[in-house]
């Protein structure tokens, strides 16, 4: 599958630029051997420093020195060079703080050459709300367990542990 990259490889007519850059996801392109950034759209223009000449590492993350650790590239070729498919993570960007749902492709351009495709969608409230539910649901752990009198763990407490015990097969 070949995806247009450059406006010199886009059919006329086709207003990819208009189309990407109102997508309200950071969309950007870069070569699978080299790391340098053939694409982004203007969500991505408007986070990031300037992208001419640069690989996504020195772009998109903070004070890196080399490819990311956890780079998606190995994930998205086989060993014959081809394209494994779609890949979706997510992650914390150390340049913005965001948290990101990544969806990543590699893909075949004209000129032969293997590039990487991704669409990263702001989830930092999404992450905020799961980690505010993770509290409550401490806390009403807490408040279910916990004899309000007293502050003594109750019987439902005892109940618990007795039963994540035997189903660990451990003594109570």
């Amino acid at each position: 599958m070949d995806i247009p990259t450059s406006s010199e490889d886009v059919p006329d007519g086709l207003p990819h630029d208009i189309i990407l850059d109102n997508v309200e996801a950071l969309i950007y392109v870069a070569d699978v051997e080299s790391n340098e950034l053939l694409y982004m759209n203007k969500y991505g223009r408007e986070k990031y420093a300037p992208t001419t000449g640069k690989r996504c590492w020195e772009v998109l993350q903070k004070d890196q020195t080399g490819p990311c650790s956890f780079c998606t590239n190995p994930r998205l070729v086989d060993d014959e060079g081809n394209s494994t498919g779609v890949y979706t993570w997510e992650f914390q960007n150390t340049v913005t703080q965001q948290w990101f749902q990544c969806i990543d492709k590699a893909i075949r351009r004209n000129d032969g050459r293997m590039v990487r495709i991704e669409i990263a969608s702001d989830i930092s409230p999404r992450k905020e709300m799961e980690r505010q539910l993770e509290q409550e649901r401490l806390k009403a752990e807490q408040l279910a367990t916990t004899d309000m009198l007293t502050g003594l763990r109750n019987r439902r407490a005892f109940f618990y542990s007795w039963r994540t015990a035997a189903a660990r097969s451990h003594p109570v």
